[in-house]
């Protein structure tokens, strides 16, 4: 009882000293004197809020080595969508998924980079007469994680107008792809991309694997 006492205040601890960090680094944005280092600084901001709100969960749970990524995924939506678009419409699509915190971490930034991506570019393409986008109508995004054969499958969906002719997720040098390909890599994964009628990005990973 002590050992878990104390384990629940140090994810507490780790979480406010993430929480300290956000703010730092948004106060410095607020400072910065070219549009493009403010957003390149609110990207960071959302990454370590990806992180801190795992060690928020870890603190609030009976169990402290496993969390619901499902509960996660939908929490980590819905903070992301008040920060960058209140408007955007987002479905998630979740079943409880209990993951080790050496999944959760990787897992949440990934996450963070797919659904930041969806939420600034997956709306508002132009489609011909009676063509929806592929989340369907009334809504802009999707999310989606489930547990299959003892694998975890994390896809973030949207309808816009995918990516630009001849750029490829595999190839693709931004850093938030960048941070996903070699995330994925680290859990022994696979990142599956499809670009019809919209952008299509999943993460396949084995529970039981651990990251390199």
């Amino acid at each position: 009882r002590e050992k878990e006492t104390l384990l629940k205040e140090i994810h507490h601890r780790v979480k406010n000293n993430l929480q300290i960090i956000s703010s730092l680094l948004m106060l410095q944005s607020e400072q910065m004197p070219g549009e493009r280092a403010r957003i390149l600084l609110a990207e960071c901001v959302y990454r370590v809020r990806s992180m801190a709100l795992i060690h928020q969960q870890l603190y609030g749970v009976d169990s402290l080595g496993r969390i619901d990524f499902g509960n996660y995924a939908r929490s980590l939506a819905d903070s992301l969508r008040a920060a960058l678009s209140p408007g955007t419409r987002i479905e998630v699509r979740t079943e409880p998924v209990e993951v080790t915190v050496e999944h959760a971490v990787p897992l949440g930034l990934i996450l963070n980079e797919l659904i930041t991506n969806a939420i600034k570019y997956g709306h508002g393409a132009a489609r011909p007469e009676g063509e929806v986008g592929r989340c369907g109508p009334g809504f802009d995004v999707r999310i989606e994680v489930v547990a299959r054969e003892g694998c975890i499958h994390v896809a973030v969906v949207d309808s816009g107008a995918g990516l630009p002719p001849g750029l490829s997720p595999s190839t693709a040098g931004t850093l938030g792809l960048q941070l996903v390909r070699s995330l994925t890599r680290q859990l022994r994964g696979q990142l599956v991309t499809d670009y019809d009628r919209g952008m299509r990005f999943e993460v396949q990973c084995a529970l039981t694997a651990s990251g390199g």
